[in-house]
């Protein structure tokens, strides 16, 4: 009796794995052929075939929970990157066959100037994963990376790493590690003012609306260099060393044949932090002139449609483009999405 009710007992457990490993199959291919249909599911594909070979690599072992450690740059939400962590918080729990166990660390990078003052925070991360290492770690924009990358050695240098929300200037490929891999964005940043003058073409004047946060300023330098080329065709103005109320006081009185082009801004010139959403809507308020946007999180709240950095899953930008670690090509390549999560053995 024990004997049959053993080989019982193992037939009902090979069942219900070869079940999961099925399903988790199956779906892998679904989606792969839903891409093949629309091109505007690529950057969801990108996403979420990475969360799925997370998923289906953890399957294997037992329903013990999964730590995921998520750390955010700013210390307040900031769009676009807390709109990222949103909507991988919530896919990555509901699509998990196993308990996630997350665990999030806000790094507000805008207010530390010296990579000597990561100390309190390496410390802090250390003590709340004293018991268990993370089984994947998940830095959300690029100062986030930055953090992980300065501080790799103290903070699970074989844990695999998700890069999200950080564009692949400021990420290249020599810097990241066989267990380091990202869903990067490619900004076509001339697209923007492109947009504008085909839109308007009778455009003379474009102030530029971008912070003064480290982030900011070298967004600021990017944008310098790649808006050179309209030079000979617009008047345009930087808005970097202004604070919030003098950005406004300009906003309210530019001459007809103007428009304002809202990159980013979460500190301004004075050092005051900034919610990104409250801040566009306020100079909408004010604003006597078109405003045209980068991203589409900011749909909605009064600016101008055009080549938008996809931000909800639904496919890449015309101005952008999602990829998941372009170098990686294969299972064999060490920073491949598959490398990456074996590597940790997951």
């Amino acid at each position: 009796m024990r004997a049959a009710k053993a080989w019982y007992d193992y037939q009902r457990s090979f069942e219900r794995r070869t079940f999961r490993r099925h399903f988790f199959v199956n779906l892998y291919r679904c989606i792969f052929g839903v891409a093949a249909f629309s091109a505007m599911t690529r950057t969801r594909i990108v996403w979420w075939s990475l969360v799925l070979l997370f998923l289906f690599a953890a399957e294997s072992c037992a329903a013990e929970a999964r730590r995921v450690l998520m750390l955010h740059a700013f210390g307040h939400a900031y769009s676009p990157w807390s709109d990222m962590a949103a909507s991988f918080r919530a896919e990555i729990v509901k699509r998990s066959p196993q308990p996630i166990d997350l665990y999030e660390v806000s790094l507000d990078t805008a207010r530390v100037q010296d990579s000597k003052e990561d100390a309190p925070f390496v410390e802090y991360i250390k003590a709340l994963l004293s018991g268990r290492p993370p089984d994947l770690i998940v830095p959300v924009g690029a100062p986030a990376a930055f953090f992980l990358q300065r501080n790799r050695p103290q903070l699970f240098p074989r844990t695999p790493m998700l890069i999200l929300g950080a564009d692949v200037r400021r990420i290249p490929g020599a810097t990241r590690t066989e267990y380091d891999t990202g869903v990067l964005l490619d900004l076509d940043l001339p697209a923007y003012l492109t947009n504008v003058l085909q839109l308007l073409p009778e455009t003379t004047d474009i102030a530029v609306v971008v912070g003064n946060s480290p982030v900011e300023r070298y967004w600021t330098s990017e944008l310098h260099r790649a808006f050179q080329q309209f030079a000979d065709r617009v008047n345009i103005t930087w808005f970097n060393d202004l604070t919030l109320g003098e950005m406004q006081e300009r906003a309210a009185r530019m001459p007809a044949k103007s428009v304002i082009f809202w990159f980013l801004l979460s500190e301004d010139a004075a050092g005051v932090p900034y919610s990104e959403d409250r801040a566009l809507e306020t100079m909408r308020e004010v604003s006597t002139v078109p405003i045209f946007g980068m991203g589409d999180y900011q749909m909605g709240r009064g600016i101008v449609g055009g080549p938008l950095m996809q931000n909800q899953g639904s496919g890449p930008a015309r101005g952008g483009r999602c990829f998941a670690n372009p170098e990686g090509r294969d299972a064999k390549h060490p920073r491949s999405a598959i490398g990456v999560v074996r590597a940790a053995g997951l």
